[in-house]
């Protein structure tokens, strides 16, 4: 049987692919990617699925936007920001969920969490639960890769497929 991944082990993987700091943590952080002439990433040294993309390079975010494995859930929230402000998102909520792996380890399927079963800048390695699909559904909208990932290990697990809005 697979093991998941911890929280801890998957930030701190993804986040030495970045290339980020510890400073990456702090509330009021800026995405390197939005920082001109700070440059400490190379494109070449990245998974395609962690490249940042046009919008990424153009709206200031905080970094943890950058973690997510799939450029189209990044781009989904940053357009949902820029439209309707910054308040229209509950960050934080949204981090918590996306971050505690705790509740979908135990099977609380109503929860909205996640679990990483493989690589984690791979959309193919992340399952999340009906809960999280239900609740941030225009997040996940689109996300092929990531439905296909997330429903090929939810399979092996008895879960039942969920579908994502545009898949």
């Amino acid at each position: 049987m697979d093991t998941p991944w911890t929280r801890t082990r998957t930030l701190t993987r993804v986040t030495r692919i970045l290339v980020f700091d510890d400073g990456w943590l702090a509330d009021h952080s800026l995405s390197p990617y939005t920082m001109r002439g700070t440059r400490t990433w190379s494109l070449d040294a990245m998974p395609a699925s962690l490249r940042p993309t046009v919008l990424q390079l153009a709206v200031d975010q905080h970094p943890w936007i950058d973690l997510f494995p799939c450029p189209r859930m990044r781009d989904d929230f940053l357009r949902t920001i820029q439209v309707h402000g910054e308040n229209a998102v509950d960050e934080d909520e949204l981090c918590r969920d996306y971050a505690d792996t705790a509740g979908a380890k135990k099977g609380l399927e109503d929860g909205a969490s996640a679990i990483v079963w493989s690589d984690p800048w791979s959309p193919h390695g992340w399952e999340l639960t009906a809960g999280f699909v239900k609740k941030w559904p225009w997040f996940l909208q689109g996300c092929v890769e990531l439905q296909a990932g997330m429903n090929a290990w939810r399979t092996r697990r008895g879960l039942e497929r969920l579908r994502f809005l545009g898949c």
